[in-house]
């Protein structure tokens, strides 16, 4: 009846699994608004084009 459990001892990765959390928390969001800032620096530059040619085509079907 009056036996004690020790308290587990946690070593390693298993003593702060909050901070291991946070930080995997923050290099996935990091890695994800990167991607997200590099793909809408590079998606600009191909639409001036399209725009262009979508006005000339509307153009066309005007003259029809």
């Amino acid at each position: 009846m009056g036996s004690t459990v020790p308290a587990p001892e946690y070593t390693g990765m298993d003593k702060y699994p909050g901070w291991i959390a946070t930080i995997i928390t923050l290099v996935v969001t990091a890695t994800f608004i990167g991607a997200l800032v590099v793909s809408a620096d590079h998606g600009d530059h191909g639409d001036h084009g399209d725009h262009a040619e979508g006005a000339e085509h509307s153009a066309s079907e005007a003259a029809h």
